[in-house]
């Protein structure tokens, strides 16, 4: 991890900052949200709420970096592959299920 070395205006404090900068880089992608936080020196469920009072949503869930990676292909195999959806607010019975039978 790199260092940073700042002079900030009188009123804001350095965990304020550092509290800033971690909402940004997760904002635009480049931290996951276990690193953010722990840059922000919260928990990962108190930086939660945080970012709820900030009005941003929590969309990563993993600890895991936001790339596409590989191995996130592999684990995904039949993402992008339904073409057609037929009636599909219908109700799914135990009849249609032939794995069921």
């Amino acid at each position: 991890m790199s260092r940073l070395s700042i002079d900030l205006p009188s009123h804001i404090s350095s965990d304020e900052a550092r509290l800033l900068l971690s909402i940004k880089l997760y904002e635009v992608e480049r931290l996951s949200l276990d690193a953010a936080a722990t840059l922000a020196g919260y928990s990962t469920s108190a930086y939660v709420e945080l970012l709820a009072k900030e009005g941003l949503s929590v969309t990563d869930v993993s600890s895991e970096p936001l790339s596409e990676t590989d191995e996130d292909s592999e684990q995904k195999p039949l993402q992008g592959t339904v073409k057609r959806y037929d009636r599909p607010t219908d109700p799914v019975a135990e009849d249609d299920w032939n794995s069921l039978r």
